[in-house]
């Protein structure tokens, strides 16, 4: 899968002390559930991905489509 960070996630990920790696690996391994019927920007499926990091659940927000995912937002809840 290619992923794709939106300046949004970026500065966020900075504010948030949380890595790319972080990020991707809750997409790849995490559980997830679809948001909208609707789809994004990019033509793709809207879904929040979550797992547990560090002991704390990171949730993500991101767009897929084929075989490219957009990081859209990412936080700790």
């Amino acid at each position: 899968m290619t992923f794709h960070h939106t300046a949004h996630s970026q500065a966020r990920q900075r504010l948030r002390s949380i890595t790319q790696e972080q990020m991707e690996d809750v997409v790849l391994t995490g559980q997830r559930k679809m948001l909208t019927t609707q789809r994004g920007e990019h033509g793709g499926i809207l879904r929040k991905h979550w797992k547990i990091v560090e002991d704390r659940k990171l949730l993500v927000i991101a767009e897929t489509k084929g075989e490219n995912c957009y990081i859209l937002t990412e936080y700790h809840e």
